[in-house]
């Protein structure tokens, strides 16, 4: 595993970043309003208007690169939450 320490900027879909465990989702602040962040996770986790909470937050692409058995690579989209002047930062809606 390697990490790509010069990576592009590069956003996720539509479909946000989702944790591992549903706590919480990102949505790109450049394809969603607040009010769209909070309506997209209310229709997916089937919860009332009162019960999702919509924060403001940075992230950047941090992707790794894995070796295979056929000597090629694999690279697997990540992304971390990270400071405003990090290098390739974007802003999304943190939703929990």
């Amino acid at each position: 595993m390697r990490y790509i320490e010069d990576a592009p900027l590069k956003e996720p879909d539509e479909m946000g970043i989702w944790d591992d465990h549903g706590d919480w989702i990102a949505l790109p602040q450049s394809r969603y309003s607040r009010s769209e962040a909070r309506m997209f996770v209310m229709k997916e986790a089937g919860v009332g208007f009162t019960e999702v909470r919509v924060l403001s937050r940075w992230m950047r692409y941090t992707p790794v690169e894995f070796p295979t058995l056929d000597n090629e690579t694999y690279i697997e989209d990540r992304w971390e939450f990270c400071e405003a002047d990090d290098p390739n930062a974007f802003k999304v809606w943190y939703c929990e």
